[in-house]
């Protein structure tokens, strides 16, 4: 995991290679936060394991255990959140959103507009901007 993934959740990894960021549509967000879902399970189970047989686990064990849940448990959170974001979800929410960029555009002019898009892009520098 880098630095980077640390403060930015849509480079979090859900597996080797694949970060949150690489979900496209909102029935992959739902798959993945199944799996995650089944692997924090599976992680709560082995601990409550190791919790009735304490003499069986390794030493630092839990803790590893607990990292990684706390892990898997933000990823479903930046999931979530970027799931949240897709226009899929809510059916004609592209067309309102154009119908309403473009009457602010017009109101404006090009000039304006095209400056409030840069400090968009400026602010919100998360978020997969197209060219």
């Amino acid at each position: 995991m880098s630095l980077k993934s640390i403060f930015d959740p849509m480079s979090l990894e859900i597996q080797p290679g694949f970060q949150v960021r690489d979900l496209t549509t909102p029935e992959e967000c739902a798959s993945a936060l199944l799996r995650l879902d089944d692997e924090m399970a599976s992680i709560r189970h082995q601990i409550a394991v190791a919790e009735e047989r304490p003499a069986a686990a390794y030493p630092g064990w839990r803790m590893k255990a607990q990292n990684a849940l706390s892990m898997k448990k933000r990823i479903a959170r930046a999931i979530r959140t970027y799931a949240s974001t897709m226009a899929a979800t809510r059916p004609g929410i592209n067309e309102k959103r154009q119908a309403i960029l473009d009457t602010i555009k017009r109101e404006l002019g090009d000039a304006e507009f095209d400056r409030l898009v840069a400090l968009a892009k400026d602010r919100s520098p998360h978020l997969p901007w197209a060219s």
